[in-house]
């Protein structure tokens, strides 16, 4: 039972991903690791165009997610809004049998932003807050993430009770490619524009873990795949998307 628990814990922290790019949000729970980080980044310049259109943004919301971990496959399924009147996106998990398991709330300065995290494949991070709520089979908590940026609208750093990320260098489009977290974790982060694949590497400990995460061209995500320090695949998630919206500047 409790190996069950963690599995569908772990499927939590990966969906959210599927929606927008801001998996970040997963650290308010206390989540960590190479899965929780995925395709962050500022308003930098350069870079390949996104899949969406320069003033619009496609992002699901409806999606099935898969997660196989250890033979054991856990599924859950996600629902995605965003209020262009308040610039916030909820993303919503339940359980096969309904049972509810998280509500994230990102805030945003304005649409334009939300629209502008795509503007690259892999994606980039222009979220202010994301507040993480959880309850039923993911326990009940409640936490926030805080995104920090440079004068390039770079991400600078994402903190949270769980702990701190902070970034040192990034790409020409304002991505970042190496970091740090406050227990010494060290993060290297690569991107793949024609494959549209960010590849991160996390080394704790002496601790080697990579996740491979694959996007659309609209910047959904479509696939993560952790893999140990010995290369072997510990977990695959995937993603099918059965609704979309669009949403402009």
């Amino acid at each position: 039972m409790a190996r069950l628990l963690g599995d569908q814990i772990t499927v939590r922290k990966l969906v959210v991903a599927a929606f927008f790019v801001v998996a970040i949000a997963a650290n308010a729970c206390g989540g960590s690791g190479s899965t929780t980080a995925p395709g962050s980044g500022g308003s930098g310049s350069g870079g390949s165009g996104g899949g969406s259109s320069g003033s619009c943004r496609t992002f699901p919301t409806v999606t099935a997610a898969t997660t196989t971990a250890l033979g054991v496959a856990q599924s859950t399924s996600l629902t995605g809004v965003f209020d262009p009147t308040t610039a916030k996106s909820t993303v919503t998990t339940l359980f096969p049998n309904g049972s509810p398991c998280s509500t994230t709330v990102s805030s945003y300065r304005s649409t334009a932003d939300f629209v502008d995290e795509v503007r690259v494949v892999p994606g980039v991070t222009l979220a202010l807050t994301a507040v993480t709520t959880t309850s039923g089979g993911c326990g009940s908590s409640t936490g926030t993430v805080t995104f920090s940026y440079d004068a390039q609208r770079r991400l600078t750093q994402f903190a949270s009770i769980g702990g701190t990320t902070t970034y040192t260098a990034w790409d020409s489009s304002g991505r970042p490619t190496v970091g740090a977290t406050n227990t010494g974790a060290s993060i290297a982060n690569v991107y793949d524009d024609v494959f549209r694949t960010l590849t991160q590497t996390q080394i704790n400990g002496g601790t080697r873990s990579v996740s491979t995460q694959s996007f659309d061209a609209n910047g959904i995500q479509t696939r993560v795949v952790v893999s140990d320090a010995t290369g072997a695949t510990t977990s695959t998630t995937t993603f099918t998307n059965s609704s979309t919206a669009t949403v402009c500047k």
